[in-house]
């Protein structure tokens, strides 16, 4: 698997300033969770996570001086469903909150 996704872009931009990821033996994995067991098994690792499962699963964590952000967008085709409004609603309810 290549490339990275959104949480590459989100380190890049707001870690490294623009640059590209550049590692010897990088390695992309299929899901976070693989990301963590990987990281917790090679004292050697350093990978790119969600706060909270790092936090669920007690692995070491290097804090920067600031916190950077992914940014999300919800898209519908046409006007959402009441379930999608819904779920649209909750993530403003949320944002509101952390700002």
């Amino acid at each position: 698997m290549g490339g990275g996704g959104g949480l590459t872009a989100a380190v890049e931009s707001g870690i490294l300033n623009g640059e590209p990821v550049a590692a010897p033996n990088m390695l992309y994995v299929h899901t976070p969770v693989q990301l963590i067991q990987i990281v917790n098994q090679d004292r050697g690792a350093i990978g790119f996570a969600q706060l909270a499962l790092v936090e669920k699963t007690n692995t070491p964590e290097l804090k920067t001086d600031r916190p950077f952000e992914q940014v999300l967008y919800l898209v519908t085709f046409g006007e959402p469903t009441p379930a999608a409004r819904s779920v649209i609603d909750a993530a403003r309810t949320v944002a509101a909150r952390n700002f």
